[in-house]
């Protein structure tokens, strides 16, 4: 899938006040991927996707849980809110085709996790310092 494809997804799915964040967040991550050495193209299709599923109901998001067997620890049980980067991690594998490492980072993106590659660490810091 490519970017335009991915974007419109992206303005269909979020808020106008979350897509502007996900736009931004791209744009972000273009920056840091073009100063630390980072395939730029992965690096904007990771920050334009990151929240796909941020503003999901619960029931699909539960959903998708179920079909894909996707485990949840306590903490993302307690806080509905951080099963986004999972769920999010779910549709850019099956619908647009992210590789493994763009699958990571789109999923550690809210919580990050010990030994995350360059990528990751561009989105999670892309995503912490742009508007919300």
């Amino acid at each position: 899938m490519d970017i335009e494809q991915i974007e419109k997804r992206v303005k269909e799915t979020l808020s106008e006040r979350r897509y502007n964040h996900s736009i931004e967040v791209m744009k972000r991550c273009r920056e840091l991927a073009e100063i630390y050495g980072e395939d730029v193209h992965k690096a904007e299709l990771v920050g334009l996707a990151h929240d796909v599923a941020k503003e999901m109901k619960i029931d699909e998001i539960m959903k998708i849980v179920k079909e894909n067997n996707v485990k949840l620890d306590e903490i993302e049980i307690q806080n509905p809110g951080l099963m986004h980067a999972k769920i999010g991690a779910v549709i850019c594998k099956n619908e647009f085709g992210f590789t493994q490492d763009m699958v990571e980072a789109v999923g550690n993106h809210t919580t990050g996790k010990e030994g995350m590659d360059l990528l990751s660490k561009i989105l999670f810091v892309a995503d912490a310092t742009r508007i919300r």
